[in-house]
């Protein structure tokens, strides 16, 4: 009956202890085989020590978890972050799953490049080695940014050399491999689309991304040639300025008494799905030096994508290369079309000036003072839809209405467009009663709920427990001192914000 009563109701292992050493297993042992007389005494010098070896233990481990907090805080926060997920499928089916991601036959891409490519210097590639994030995982062969940033002269020299000849005579084999890493969102752990993919690429390719960036981004800022609704991944821009014009938008409406329409897109998949053939026109369409859109073709005449080194490569045959610097900036000129296709049938000066559309990557609010220029917008994305194949997710599109509440629907290609009272567009959650008092609550409630998040982990590494008087204390003032009076104070100041 014990055995199975062991086996039905198994009892949960205790972890195991590192400061109980031999010394207290000692202790132990005579406390329990002590006289009667003597037992209490003995049970009694065995806490005390346990404890004090336990204290000891907590407190030099603290001291060792500061350091590293101030040497490497990237290791550090590991520390408390929960382990990733593994996912629970094979690798054929993770290699079906991702040929149909990336793989399309006779998929239109970017034609080889012919002509004169450009060539960069020291300078430049020292400076793009300086942009690029250090501590970054290292690509296939083992190489991290450290090792090339602190060669020195010499290995910036080899560095220079080898990204022109790669301009010259085109990507080794290995510069265009990608490994794939699948990483667990929400779902089914056994369905595949439970899962989204993250790359690794080669070290030398995405430091030819960088500098190809450096100077795609540069001309097209001197030029003049990016749309005012665009935000997303350009210089002296942030979320800040579509969060402010939305706002004045919609106060501005509210003053006047007069309806706003607001249609936010989702695109599906639209970094991983959009054409390069139409990357190319656009390129072409806006005026790019043809040195620069030749060796933006020498980056994409190849690209693998592998679960392992040793694995077969499947091609990659559309959207932009993930991971690379230049990625979002081909894109956004891309998208940036939709916002002069836009423009065209919107009022562009005078006093009916307005702001048709707000981008920021691949986010894209629509915007509207009335029915039917509402209409007009929404065929204007069914055209771009048909001209670069970028689908539009309607299980994930809404439109929002500000003012009276007449019958109207919106459609997208005969679909029906769902409508819906708030949406969270860049962090800021709208809501169609022009009241900014629920999004000062969710983010309040959402810093709360981060704080106590960070706490339990903190308690559960016992950095905060035993002695306060180590450097520890500091990280405990800083996070309760700055996010927990920073809630508190927002959350105090809601009714004041409201009445302005």
């Amino acid at each position: 009956m014990l055995t199975v009563a062991k086996e039905v109701f198994p009892r949960k292992k205790e972890e195991e202890k590192s400061w109980f050493d031999s010394t207290c297993k000692e202790a132990r042992r005579q406390a329990l085989s002590a006289s009667e007389e003597r037992r209490h005494t003995a049970f009694r010098e065995y806490k005390n020590l346990i404890r004090g070896r336990k204290r000891r233990f907590i407190s030099e481990r603290q001291s060792l978890l500061a350091e590293e907090l101030r040497r490497s805080p990237q290791s550090f926060w590991a520390r408390l972050r929960p382990a990733r997920t593994v996912p629970e499928l094979t690798k054929v089916k993770l290699q079906e799953y991702i040929k149909s991601l990336y793989f399309v036959p006779n998929k239109a891409g970017m034609p080889a490049p012919t002509g004169a490519i450009c060539s960069f210097d020291e300078l430049e590639v020292d400076d793009a080695l300086k942009r690029m994030r250090m501590g970054a995982a290292k690509d296939l062969d083992g190489i991290a940014l450290e090792m090339i940033r602190w060669g020195g002269k010499t290995l910036l020299t080899c560095t220079t050399k080898f990204c022109n000849d790669a301009c010259r005579l085109g990507f080794p084999v290995e510069w265009t491999d990608q490994k794939v890493i699948p990483l667990y969102k929400s779902g089914p752990k056994h369905e595949l689309t439970s899962y989204r993919t993250i790359m690794i690429a080669n070290f030398f390719a995405k430091l030819f991304g960088t500098l190809i960036d450096r100077r795609l981004s540069s001309w097209c800022e001197d030029h003049g040639v990016r749309t005012e609704g665009q935000a997303g991944f350009r210089k002296n821009y942030s979320t800040t300025d579509h969060s402010l014009t939305l706002r004045v938008l919609m106060e501005n409406a509210k003053k006047c008494r007069k309806p706003l329409f607001l249609l936010f897109v989702d695109f599906r998949r639209a970094f991983d799905s959009v054409t390069r053939s139409q990357i190319w026109e656009r390129l072409h369409e806006i005026g790019v030096p043809e040195d620069l859109r030749n060796a933006i073709a020498v980056l994409y005449a190849t690209v693998q994508v592998k679960l392992g080194r040793h694995d077969e490569g499947t091609p990659s045959t559309q959207g932009v290369i993930q991971g690379c610097a230049v990625s979002p900036t081909l894109f956004g000129l891309l998208i940036d079309k939709l916002f002069d296709m836009i423009a065209e049938i919107s009022p562009a000066s005078g006093r009916d000036f307005f702001v048709p559309l707000l981008i920021f990557a691949d986010d894209v609010g629509f915007i509207s003072r009335d029915e039917q220029s509402m209409h007009d917008q929404i065929k204007v994305l069914e055209t771009f839809y048909e001209l670069t194949g970028l689908d539009v997710n309607l299980d994930k599109t809404i439109w929002l209405r500000m003012g009276p509440p007449p019958i109207i629907e919106f459609k997208f290609r005969n679909i029906q467009i769902a409508e819906c009272s708030t949406y969270k567009y860049l962090g800021l959650e709208v809501s169609s009663d022009l009241s900014w008092k629920r999004c000062l609550q969710s983010r309040i409630a959402a810093g709360f709920r981060a704080l106590y998040a960070l706490n339990a982990k903190c308690d559960k590494a016992e950095l905060w427990r035993g002695s306060h008087q180590g450097p520890e204390d500091g990280t405990r003032t800083f996070v309760d001192g700055r996010i927990g009076g920073t809630c508190r104070r927002l959350h105090g100041r809601i009714e004041t914000f409201e009445r302005n």
